[in-house]
Order: structure tokens, then C-alpha cells, then sequence
């Protein structure tokens, strides 16, 4: 049953208070969201993140992957009674990261909330592409971007990212440009949003290997923007350089075809991020991930967003010393900024047009 007037929103969280339930005011503001997003469609994709800060295997950031797998292992063991009595029945999970993801209806939430073993329930968001000057660049476009930051003093002392990667979550790549040849190593793909439209050259919601993230059709339309923006990060074709020009590059397409996507013709969510960032977590050892860039985001913030569910596997990534940079946004706002860059463990960045 849909509820059709405001009042829901604040006899909601009435009840949840009295619960001992969402005191906060991220809390709050999460639940409200969540169920503007059910009124609005009878229901609504959410993150669930499960406790699991009690007993020996307790989750935490500081963990080797192989910890934080066990740990969440046990965490959704705790979990699953609550998600039979919600009568949830389809649910995604994530190897590092003590979350679920899964659609819920009004009477789902309110089960779920009522439960000591769920922290919060957040709203997946819809993200896009930050602009680029990829559909007009220039090869010496891209050099004067890269010098313009003075990398060519870190090079002459060395630092040029030679034995390490770069994983850039972004849309597709064509790894067949001479600035990006020879480069890529972990390939993935998880372009498919939850109704299981795919990007991925398989077409399967997820691909790892040679190739995963390069469906680049004869138009270039999906490989536009990954793959300038892959080229600033490790570029090198032997005249023009990206800024870690001896780096690898870890491609992960994250960017899915989708109506709701509109006016864009691709976008992706904060779902498909954090399964991303999971892979990249579980990865970073093997490929010597030494940074991660995500040239996306979505919504205006005035402050920091860390009831983000994101925030985890940032604060995660940067315990092993990988930072994330993520763009700022590119309304031009005084003040304000973008999810995800608006978690305060990350590295926004921006750029003077």
C-alpha cells in the first residue's frame, strides 16, 4: 500500500525514534528518502548495512581482505533471519563490505528497521559522467591539462607510477588507443543496473578479464569519456603522457544503458560503485592499486555526506594507502558538492575552466 500523504514521513519516524532508531539527523534524512522513493514508486532500491561491530570477528576497515570476507560472512549470517521475516527474498552482497542490497516496499523497510542486526537503510543514487572536453580533445589538449598541474617535476625525480596501477571507474575504455596500448590489467565490468541491462561485452551483469570493460561500438559513444579520462590518469603513447605515465591502468566499467538514465544516454549507482570498489579492495595487492578515480557523481551537498554507505570502502582503501579522487561537480555551486566526492575521507577534485 502506497501512502499518499506527508504525514507517513513523520508518524515513520516517530515510530523509529521510539524503536531507538534513527536519532540522527543522516539517519533521518536517509529513511525520509527512502520513502519519498516508495510513495513515489511503491517501492524502492536500498543499501542495508548490517551490524557487525560485536565479537572477534568483527568487521573493520583496517582488516586484510580475507578478514573482512569472513567477517561479513558472519554478519549476514546474523542478517538473514531478518531479511526471511522482511520476506526478502533477492538480495545482492558484497565480498569486504557489510552490506545488502535489495528493493524494498513500505511494510520491508519498516521490518527492517526494527531489527538489531540492520544499522541503516540507504537509498541507492543515480550518478553521471562528469564532463570532460573528450569529444573535442586533442592530443595536445591533454598534454597542456597534465602539465598545467607541474607532474613534470615529480617525473624527473621519478615518480612517473611505474609498478603500480590506476583503477579508473568510469564508463567503457578503448584500450586499443595509442595512449592507453598495453596498459590494462584486471579488467572488469559491471555495467548492469538491478533490472540486469548490461554493458558489458558479455552481456552478463558482470565480467572480469582481457576486454571486459572495452564494449566500444563502431560510434565510440560508451568509450568516449573513460577512456580520456584514463588517458590523463596513465596515459602514454611516447610523445603525450597522462599524469602517472609509467602507472598500469585498471579499467572498471561501471556505466550502464538505461531510460531513467535520461537525458544521458548512460548512467550508474551507488550499488554498482560500491561492487566496484569491493573488487577493487579485493585486488588492490595483486595489481599494486596505488589510486582509484571516479570522474562521476550526482545531488549537491553543503557539508560532508558520511552516512554515505560508499564511505566504508573509502576509509578502507585509504587504510592501505590507495587514495580515491573523485570529481566535485561541474555546476559551477559556491559551497556545495557532489556525491560521492563529499565523503570527507576521499580527495575531491576540481578543475578551473
Amino acid at each position: 500500500m502506497m501512502y499518499r500523504t506527508p504525514h507517513i514521513f513523520s508518524r515513520f519516524l516517530c515510530f523509529l525514534v521510539m524503536a531507538g532508531l534513527a536519532v540522527t539527523s543522516p539517519a533521518r534524512a536517509e529513511v525520509t528518502d527512502v520513502l519519498k522513493s516508495i510513495q513515489r514508486d511503491g517501492q524502492a532500491r536500498v543499501i542495508v548495512r548490517m551490524k557487525s561491530d560485536t565479537g572477534a570477528a568483527a568487521w573493520s576497515t583496517t582488516q586484510s581482505a580475507l578478514g573482512q570476507r569472513a567477517a561479513v560472512s558472519a554478519a549476514l549470517d546474523n542478517v538473514r533471519p531478518a531479511l526471511r521475516s522482511a520476506r526478502i527474498n533477492t538480495y545482492k552482497t558484497f565480498h569486504t563490505l557489510p552490506l545488502v542490497a535489495t528493493t524494498v516496499t513500505q511494510d520491508q523497510l519498516l521490518s527492517l528497521m526494527s531489527t538489531a542486526n540492520v544499522e541503516s537503510v540507504s537509498l541507492v543514487r543515480r550518478d553521471r559522467q562528469m564532463e570532460t572536453a573528450a569529444a573535442s580533445s586533442t592530443d595536445a589538449q591533454l598534454l597542456a591539462s597534465v602539465s598545467a598541474i607541474g607532474v613534470s617535476d615529480a617525473w624527473a625525480k621519478g615518480y612517473d607510477g611505474t609498478g603500480y596501477a590506476v583503477a579508473v571507474i568510469d564508463g567503457g575504455f578503448n584500450l586499443s588507443h595509442p595512449m592507453l596500448q598495453g596498459k590494462a590489467v584486471g579488467d572488469a565490468c559491471f555495467g548492469s543496473d538491478y533490472y540486469g541491462t548490461s554493458t558489458c561485452p558479455s552481456g552478463q551483469t558482470q565480467q572480469i578479464g582481457a576486454g571486459a570493460a572495452s564494449n566500444c561500438p563502431s560510434d565510440g559513444s560508451l568509450c568516449v569519456h573513460g577512456t580520456f579520462v584514463a588517458s590523463l590518469a596513465v596515459g602514454n603513447d611516447g610523445t603525450n603522457f597522462g599524469v602517472a605515465r609509467g602507472a598500469k591502468l585498471v579499467p572498471i566499467n561501471v556505466f550502464y544503458v538505461d531510460s531513467a538514465c535520461s537525458p544521458d544516454p548512460t548512467c550508474t549507482d551507488s550499488e554498482v560503485e560500491l561492487t566496484a570498489l569491493d573488487y577493487v579492495n579485493e585486488h588492490a595487492t595483486d595489481y599494486k592499486i596505488a589510486a582509484v578515480n571516479m570522474s562521476l557523481g550526482g545531488g549537491d551537498y553543503s557539508g560532508y555526506c558520511d552516512d554515505d554507505p560508499r564511505k566504508s570502502i573509502i576509509d578502507m582503501l585509504r587504510q592501505k594507502g590507495i587514495a580515491v579522487a573523485i570529481a566535485a561537480g561541474n555546476d559551477g555551486l559556491t559551497g556545495q558538492i557532489s556525491a560521492p566526492a563529499c565523503i570527507s575521507s576521499s580527495l575531491s577534485v576540481g578543475g578551473k575552466r
